[in-house]
């Protein structure tokens, strides 16, 4: 199929499954329209299982880093928690009332994090530093 056929199925889709991915399940997710198409997804998708280890690369990195993880997040936990201590200064904000689609859930708060951290401001949340999960963090 091509992309102008296909696209629209998978916004569909992920209309009708996103606020699974949310700290609402059920509640109607209102996200902007730029989702990535179909297969660019999948390629992503894909390339995962076939590119080297990043965390060689991410040990040297010397770019400031913020990685902001959503309370009701579906990844686990330890997939952010690695990125904040394999990247030299990362720097981990952990959102309350929000899942995967941050900016969706918690815009004002997504906003002023992410417009902060590149003014070199004080974040709005102070950074997680602790190893294990926080306590509403979902596994």
């Amino acid at each position: 199929m091509p992309d102008e056929e296909i696209d629209p199925l998978f916004d569909e889709l992920l209309s009708s499954v996103g606020s699974a991915a949310t700290c609402r399940p059920g509640r109607p997710l209102h996200e902007t329209a730029s989702r990535s198409g179909f297969y660019s997804n999948q390629m992503i998708s894909e390339d995962v299982l076939k590119v080297p280890d990043p965390r060689p690369a991410l040990r040297r990195a010397a770019a400031p880093t913020l990685i902001l993880r959503g309370q009701c997040e579906y990844k686990r936990w330890e997939i952010a928690r690695e990125y904040r201590d394999v990247i030299p200064g990362a720097k981990l904000v952990h959102v309350p009332g929000a899942g995967h689609v941050i900016d969706a859930e918690q815009p004002g708060l997504h906003r002023s994090a992410v417009t902060a951290f590149l003014t070199g401001r004080p974040l709005p949340l102070t950074p997680y530093t602790g190893r294990n999960a926080p306590p509403t963090t979902r596994r």
